[in-house]
């Protein structure tokens, strides 16, 4: 099991994530116990999808309540989007943040991101939390905070300040084609299976990659947030 990490405040004020991007820094852990590696349901709600999660993902398939939407299903896992509006209800695990998110949208639009969120606003989550910035194509993207937990379930993969460019592991061969979809659309986006880990292949979790807006109203943060999760209950259920 994974334990929680949480950011040690360096005083009590209110501060928008923006300090943190002007003044970056290294996400530290201390111990909660309000992240455990849980497992998660077998029909979790699922929402139309295009082929950009990786590479060889022509087998698409039906959920049991997903209302005739599809999800791209393949060996080391399944990733969907879910229009602005859907019900984020059933994502078990992430009622905090998503409870968060919707208190920020008006109209199920896209929140913005400097203005409206603040860091203590992530409490329990800063560890396992990726911030990204999209100011030109998708592939420059950058990583602009990177927690300490987000960052060790991928096992150097990524890193904070990196381009998505950078990236060249071959289950993450199209992620910035992912995130393209999730600002362009905009939509919320969500992936349940196996990291590219080295050499550990059983690390499995739930990420959940939502869309917020510029000071300019352009959608070009994705905020995502991790959850590490039982390998064995979700090998169990990326085989049905």
């Amino acid at each position: 099991a994974s334990s929680a990490a949480a950011l040690k405040p360096v005083d009590n004020r209110a501060r928008s994530i923006n300090h943190f991007l002007i003044n970056p820094v290294y996400l530290q852990r201390t111990s909660t116990a309000n992240h455990q590696c849980v497992s998660i349901p077998l029909s979790w709600r699922a929402c139309r999808v295009d082929n950009v999660f990786g590479v060889g993902l022509s087998n698409v398939l039906q959920f049991e309540h997903s209302g005739g939407q599809e999800v791209i299903r393949h060996k080391w896992g399944r990733a969907c989007f879910m229009e602005m509006g859907e019900d984020l209800s059933s994502l078990e695990g992430f009622e905090a943040i998503t409870n968060l998110y919707r208190s920020k949208s008006k109209n199920w639009l896209v929140p913005p991101f400097k203005a409206d969120f603040l860091f203590q606003d992530l409490t329990g989550w800063h560890s396992f939390f990726n911030l990204m910035h999209f100011e030109g194509a998708p592939e420059q993207g950058v990583i602009k905070i990177l927690g300490e937990d987000y960052r060790r379930l991928f096992s150097g993969v990524l890193w904070q300040g990196m381009t998505l460019a950078e990236v060249d592991h071959p289950r993450l061969v199209n992620l910035s084609g992912y995130c393209a979809r999730l600002l362009r659309t905009p939509c919320i986006g969500r992936f349940v299976g196996f990291l590219p880990h080295n050499g550990r292949e059983h690390v499995a979790a739930d990420i959940l990659d939502l869309p917020a807006r510029d000071e300019h109203g352009n959608v070009t943060y994705l905020l995502s947030f991790i959850r590490p999760l039982d390998p064995d209950s979700t090998a169990e259920i990326l085989s049905h």
